[in-house]
């Protein structure tokens, strides 16, 4: 986790909002806001969600593309802070409806099996 506590979402958030960088959000698919960065004006799978004051980063490949080796990016990748950690899961493109529910998984396993 970084020093200051800030997960990289809620960063890109803030530096959005202070316009402090020329990416836009836009409101995306499941509760999730879709990042349209400057220098990929085009490409549609950053997302950053908000779970119990947790910015989600979530970026995920584009399943209609086939890559140079014949198979397809059918992958979302999701980043966040947890405790002194930081996550990184993954889980497949039709999965991305059920982000929320896969975070609150994580957590509570984490949270079950806590070394004391």
């Amino acid at each position: 986790m970084d020093q200051d506590n800030t997960s990289t979402g809620l960063r890109e958030l803030q530096a959005i909002k202070a316009r402090t960088t020329t990416d836009k959000v836009k409101p995306g698919p499941y509760g999730l806001l879709e990042v349209r960065q400057k220098d990929h004006p085009t490409w549609t799978g950053e997302y950053i969600g908000l779970f119990d004051k947790t910015a989600i980063d979530i970026t995920c490949g584009d399943p209609k593309i086939l890559q140079p080796d014949g198979t397809r990016d059918n992958l979302c990748i999701g980043f966040y802070p947890y405790e002194d950690l930081d996550i990184e899961e993954s889980f497949s493109v039709p999965n991305l409806q059920h982000w929320q529910r896969i975070v609150q998984k994580t957590i509570h396993f984490l949270d079950i099996h806590e070394v004391k």
